[in-house]
């Protein structure tokens, strides 16, 4: 394995920062439209602003990417609304909102005339709310959809200790 040795921090920022806008730059190339989840925080934000630094240093500039951002307005822990406003506001367009509440869930299982919905935990709103996430698409057919998913644990952040935890479905005596 080849290692990287520099003399300065600068220098190691200065190559991450080349390999990200790499990184981003081969994902959001020309073709078919692209969607990036966007919450407002560091792993999502970066990937779009360096979308959008990639895509202004080509001549001529490229259109911004698309965002898609959830909220939950009922839940005042969790709703990411005004952190990605915030990055909304400063790249200079609104992106595709979509309200992730989980207020409308019921005890009814999903009509399966509707389609299969495999996931656990479906009821009669799950395939309400797919065919609402691709009603959102606006025609553009995006060929991917980015996310700041796994930031965290590559760039050496606290990682949420939820999927280690064992699921324990019952208790021997």
């Amino acid at each position: 394995m080849k290692s990287i040795r520099y003399a300065t921090d600068a220098e190691y920022e200065q190559h991450f920062l080349s390999l990200f806008s790499q990184s981003v730059e081969r994902r959001t190339g020309p073709g078919a439209a692209i969607l990036a989840e966007l919450s407002g925080g560091m792993d999502s934000t970066s990937i779009v602003c360096m979308s959008d630094r990639v895509q202004a240093s080509h001549n001529p500039p490229r259109s911004l990417i698309d965002s898609i951002s959830y909220y939950d307005d009922s839940e005042p822990t969790w709703n990411e609304r005004p952190y990605f406003s915030l990055v909304e506001e400063l790249r200079g367009k609104t992106g595709i909102h979509t309200d992730t509440s989980l207020i409308a869930r019921t005890f009814q299982s999903h009509d399966s005339s509707l389609g299969e919905y495999l996931f656990p935990g479906a009821d009669s709103s799950s395939i309400e709310r797919e065919q609402h996430f691709e009603s959102l698409d606006h025609g553009h057919r995006y060929r991917t959809i980015l996310s700041g998913i796994g930031g965290d644990e590559l760039l050496g952040g606290v990682p949420t200790p939820l999927p280690e935890l064992p699921v324990i479905s019952h208790r021997e005596t």
